[in-house]
């Protein structure tokens, strides 16, 4: 299964989710409308621009920068850990990436969702965020947004809001910790994955001790850790299990891709990959 999130591009117009006025807002300051979106409710802010897609299944709402996301997706489910892992790989091969899974219980008649941090770029701009999905009756839901990573904006309360309008238990007096958290409890600074048809590679970084671990899907507690030389801009060298290699980022301080060689004359493509799944994918094998 592959799931590609479609980044805020120009679509047409259209008015297919149905909007009420809603006085009893959980948005403290916006006067809001509430939207039922395949049989979802939400209340957003009255005064952002709406836009939907020809096909009806994703709309957008823009402030005054970035950019808020529903989309659904039907007849598919993303309860299981391999599901969500190729929903991890599908966005990361459209350009983006998703890290610290959280799980937000609901109040309302919902299954519990699942909330990451979002980084994506687009036409080689950066942008980062948030995004949730859960499932439905007979599909899944993604509710997100962006902003650009220069952006003087904050939108973080406004997600929560958002998401407590759907019935979702968001502690408004924790919200920074629970849309925008960091990995300070793992040593790693970085993971990467190498997707093929039936398996994949992860390469996890150690910038401190300057060491990549390195471990396949179909082996998970086979890991080797190598010792590696170099900055990510000109280049590290280091091997796995004897054979000799050496990666790159795509672009200068731009850690989205990882581009790696071996010694056989091989060159793979190794997207930036959520770390906290990753690392808890290997941690659940050794």
């Amino acid at each position: 299964m592959l799931i590609l999130l479609l980044p805020m591009l120009y679509f047409s117009l259209s008015t297919t989710a149905y909007a009420s006025s809603n006085p009893e807002s959980t948005f403290e300051n916006y006067e809001t409308t509430n939207y039922n979106f395949f049989e979802v409710n939400f209340d957003i802010p009255s005064n952002w621009r709406v836009v939907e897609t020809d096909d009806r299944k994703t709309v957008y709402f823009y402030p005054e920068e970035g950019v808020f996301m529903f989309q659904y997706i039907d007849d598919i489910s993303l309860e299981t850990e391999e599901s969500r892992k190729d929903f991890e790989v599908g966005l990361n091969q459209s350009g983006g990436k998703l890290d610290n899974e959280k799980i937000l219980t609901n109040n309302a008649s919902y299954n519990d969702a699942y909330l990451y941090e979002l980084e994506y770029e687009v036409n080689s701009q950066d942008y980062s965020g948030n995004l949730m999905h859960f499932d439905t009756t007979e599909g899944v839901m993604i509710v997100s947004y962006m902003l650009p990573v220069n952006s003087s904006e904050d939108y973080s309360e406004e997600y929560s809001d958002l998401l407590a309008s759907m019935g979702f238990e968001v502690d408004n007096d924790e919200q920074v910790g629970l849309i925008k958290t960091d990995s300070e409890d793992s040593k790693y600074e970085n993971s990467f994955t190498v997707s093929f048809n039936d398996y994949e590679i992860y390469y996890l970084i150690d910038e401190d001790d300057s060491t990549i671990s390195i471990f396949t899907s179909d082996a998970p507690s086979d890991v080797y850790v190598s010792q590696y030389t170099g900055d990510f801009n000109n280049g590290i060298n280091f091997d796995w299990d004897g054979l000799k290699m050496r990666a790159h980022y795509n672009y200068w301080n731009q850690d989205s891709k990882l581009i790696i060689h071996d010694e056989s004359g091989n060159e793979l493509e190794a997207q930036n990959s959520a770390l906290s799944v990753v690392e808890e994918f290997m941690n659940k094998h050794n």
